[in-house]
């Protein structure tokens, strides 16, 4: 449902939870904390938690589904952690596009914070 309080778990290997930081990077445009995974589900106070909330859905319940954009929002620091993002600036050693971090803004760069749900 959107307004949901989530973890967001990884499918590679042993099982990890997206997780916020709490470090900022001086260099980077737009990022307020780096983000990575973690072994624990909230390794840092709430730094695994993260509220869903849908631009829209048919019908309009409030539920959310594949193919639905979303904006994710940090629960880390009561909120404050940020939304999740991504720079185009591609991931660190070349080895991806973008580099996720969380960000002041729920869409800062016309759709580097919206997510979708695969069907």
């Amino acid at each position: 449902m959107s307004g949901d309080l989530v973890y967001l778990v990884n499918q590679l290997g042993s099982t990890s939870y997206l997780d916020v930081n709490g470090v900022p990077d001086p260099a980077s445009t737009g990022e307020r904390y780096r983000v990575h995974t973690s072994a624990q589900p909230n390794r840092n106070g709430n730094s695994g938690e993260w509220f869903l909330f849908a631009e829209t859905s048919s019908p309009d319940d409030g539920a959310i589904r594949a193919g639905d954009v979303v904006h994710i929002l940090s629960n880390w620091n009561n909120t404050r952690g940020g939304w999740l993002d991504t720079s185009g600036g591609g991931a660190p050693g070349g080895n991806g596009l973008h580099t996720a971090l969380v960000g002041h803004y729920s869409n800062r760069a016309n759709g580097s914070g919206a997510w979708r749900f695969a069907n």
